[in-house]
């Protein structure tokens, strides 16, 4: 299903150009439209990112599918040249195939955690506790909290749908 998109000047512009272009719409167009505006700019750039994700996600796909492929041909081609008695063979453009034992995989599997001795166990600060109990005023050793002041931003709050030709921009 193709959606029409209209897109909007302030999806180009530098930071320093939108107060300045803001201005002269409101001047132009009115409050109302520049809301509008400000509104199909925003879902324009969450749609494009939204297609990037689905992009990345296709391409992730078609890589695994590329690496199980690989590994496929390499263990089968292993077998075909062990049963022919072959462990390495030469080509004329690739220099040669050699067929290797692949050292055994090792997975730790944790039966019962809780009679492993603690010096095979790590221990993680739990952020959120020694939050909340800095903001109620315990002092907490070798913990403090930064408080990082952000930009001001806006929410778009969406309240009706009108196509883009009736925006009248």
């Amino acid at each position: 299903m193709l959606i029409k998109q209209h897109i909007t000047s302030l999806e180009k512009l530098e930071q320093c150009e939108i107060i300045p272009f803001l201005d002269a719409r409101v001047e132009r167009s009115g409050a109302f439209v520049v809301t509008d505006y400000i509104g199909t700019a925003l879902d324009n750039i969450d749609s494009a990112k939204d297609r990037i994700a689905n992009a990345i996600k296709q391409l992730q796909d078609v890589k695994k599918g590329l690496e199980q492929q690989e590994e496929v041909i390499k263990c089968e081609v292993a077998k075909w040249l062990v049963n022919n008695g072959i462990d390495k063979i030469q080509g004329d453009v690739i220099s040669s195939i050699t067929v290797f034992d692949k050292a055994p995989k090792q997975e730790v599997i944790i039966e019962n955690e809780a009679v492993i001795d603690p010096i095979y166990c790590k221990l993680v600060a739990d952020k959120t506790a020694i939050k909340e109990a800095i903001n109620s005023g315990v002092d907490v050793f070798g913990a403090r909290l930064e408080v990082t002041h952000v930009e001001q931003s806006i929410k778009l709050n969406k309240k009706r749908v009108k196509k883009v030709d009736e925006l009248g921009f």
